[in-house]
């Protein structure tokens, strides 16, 4: 059959995935890691360069398969588009085709274009472990849509229901967002750690307004309150960085009054809005996971799509819902669609009942001792004056003198092993620490990370410990899930809870990362708290992804240990 190269591209967050003639993910990365422009938007060329030298000569590469498909629901386009003109609307529906036009010019003979949302939906099924499963996809928008719903059996995914432009529970939450001060795009995961900070009944009937249940169409926006719908709000810059303009129009003001600006302080206001939001979304959400289940009953639900990384309600959907097992990838969200994409035809073209196993999460880029060492020698003269030492020992010992050092209150880098897939760090490029200790998430936020202090850190813990420190958990290997903290355990690990006592947490499994587990298992051994603080290797930029930027960071923070593989960096 050929490889399969599976590309997210022209849209945020760009990516690539290379697949096997037998279906395996050989490799996947956002771009975003390799040139270092968050969230970039053009084609993933230093990705797809990695692949050249690492993996495949281009010519081994039969089909390539792009996350979205111009000519899908183009009646509804054109239909709206006539309904609703504007020069400035049907300009942006032109970038539609822009795609079309770039891959026309690709080498690669066979392309194939796959829905937005069927590309969602198969990047969290053919993920999974189960059968048979319901499939829901649901985001902004994509291939003029922001949600489908999906039943699937024998690998066959069934396209039941669509939800069209201009309705959108996540540009609801995008807006609010917006009007929040936060106006980078992917910035949601802020309004959900101030949410725990406001008072949910403050602006909820106000904005009921903006959006509603609909018991035939899942939800519904009251146009009176956006503009998006009228002109594109979508501007990428020369760079690649995504920019959306205003999602709201003036009438907001009256209804809820002035946004705040992105330099103005966060008023309470602001923190009862931000927990409104929230509770606005968990209630459509779960009243569309309860009509979906009431239509198409069965225990497992595969989520995808950029609302599928609001971990706070992705924690309650057990509780909420009849649903036994919930599924979300490592990437939920537009990255993801690469891997989905490919995929879907995989599968489709070879008509294969059953599952290969695709579990693995840490796909990216892998730097040998060798490599590293060369890196290493040409910072010598920097690391002598600033007492850096640098020695190579063996995992095991690394793993030792990190939990013991952790346990003492240090800060620790870890690089090593192939870079995980997805917006967060899962042990390969992450930045740990002592979980009781809470002057260490302070630190970590204000000093390292230089982010707000309201923001939450992770809990990475041992999976098999996880339902004796949060309460109805189940297995959460990619972040996707906030639980409660079980009462009175949350004074032991203060680092790592949150002020409505809960935590995002990262079950950890010892087949899926053995090394990442034992050194959380030494830390237990140390401490009895079996689990470590875990957070991203960066600063406001993308997760590390090689090296010699992994050096820098740690010179240039107060990190007092670096793991490179097998080499223990140290500051005297």
């Amino acid at each position: 059959m050929g490889l399969i190269l599976g590309v997210n591209c022209y849209h945020p967050n760009s990516s690539i995935c290379l697949l096997d003639e037998s279906g395996k993910i050989i490799f996947f990365s956002e771009e975003e890691r390799f040139n270092r422009i968050k969230n970039f938007t053009g084609f993933p060329s230093l990705a797809f360069k990695y692949i050249e030298n690492k993996y495949c000569n281009p010519s081994q590469i039969k089909f390539i398969t792009i996350n979205s498909n111009p000519f899908k629901n183009i009646f509804k386009k054109m239909f709206f588009s006539l309904k609703n003109f504007s020069l400035d609307f049907l300009n942006s529906r032109l970038n539609d085709y822009k795609k079309k036009i770039f891959f026309n010019q690709f080498k690669i003979k066979n392309k194939i274009y796959i829905d937005h949302h069927l590309s969602h939906i198969a990047s969290s099924f053919y993920l999974s472990n189960f059968e048979e499963s319901v499939a829901l996809s649901i985001d902004g928008f994509g291939d003029f849509s922001s949600l489908s719903l999906a039943v699937i059996n024998s690998n066959n995914i069934k396209i039941k229901q669509k939800v069209f432009f201009p309705h959108s529970l996540g540009i609801f939450y995008h807006a609010m967002t917006q009007f929040i001060g936060f106006n980078n795009y992917g910035d949601e995961y802020k309004v959900m750690g101030m949410s725990a900070y406001g008072n949910p009944q403050t602006y909820y009937e106000k904005l009921k307004n903006l959006i509603f249940y609909d018991e035939d169409f899942f939800y519904r926006i009251n146009k009176k309150y956006f503009n998006f719908y009228k002109k594109n709000i979508f501007y990428p810059t020369s760079q690649g960085i995504p920019i959306y303009k205003s999602i709201f129009n003036k009438n907001i003001k009256d209804l809820i009054g002035m946004p705040r600006q992105e330099n103005d302080l966060l008023t309470q206001k602001f923190f009862d809005l931000a927990a409104s939001t929230q509770k606005i979304y968990e209630e459509i959400f779960f009243k569309i996971l309860n009509k979906i289940y009431k239509n198409n009953p069965g225990q497992n639900l595969s989520l995808s799509g950029g609302c599928a990384m609001n971990s706070l309600a992705n924690g309650k959907i057990i509780l909420s819902t009849p649903f036994k097992n919930v599924f979300i990838p490592a990437t939920p969200g537009d990255s993801g669609g690469a891997i989905g994409a490919a995929l879907y035809f995989f599968y489709k073209k070879n008509k294969i009942k059953y599952k290969i196993d695709n579990s693995n999460p840490y796909l990216g880029s892998h730097y040998t001792n060798y490599e590293i060492k060369e890196i290493i020698n040409k910072f010598d003269i920097i690391f002598q004056s600033k007492n850096i030492n640098s020695i190579f020992v063996s995992t095991e010992k690394i793993n030792s003198i990190a939990a013991e050092k952790i346990s003492q209150g240090s800060i620790i880098a870890i690089f090593r092993g192939k870079m995980e897939n997805g917006p967060r760090a899962l042990g390969n490029r992450s930045l740990v620490g002592d979980p009781r200790q809470e002057k260490i998430a302070k630190k970590m936020n204000l000093i390292i990370k230089k982010r707000e202090e309201f923001r939450p850190f992770a809990p990475s813990i041992l999976e098999e410990f996880a339902d004796q420190w949060y309460e109805n958990c189940t297995t959460s290997p990619y972040m996707s899930h906030v639980f409660k903290v079980i009462k009175n355990q949350e004074k032991i690990i203060p680092a790592v809870t949150h002020v409505d006592g809960t935590g995002r947490i990262q079950t950890v499994n010892k087949t899926v990362n053995c090394d990442y587990y034992d050194l959380i298992k030494k830390f237990y051994h140390i401490t009895s708290v079996p689990m470590i603080l875990n957070t991203s290797f960066n600063d406001n930029e993308p997760i590390i992804e090689n090296p010699h930027n992994a050096i820098e960071f740690f010179i240039n923070n107060p990190i007092d240990y670096l793991v490179l593989e097998n080499y223990l960096l140290e500051k005297k």
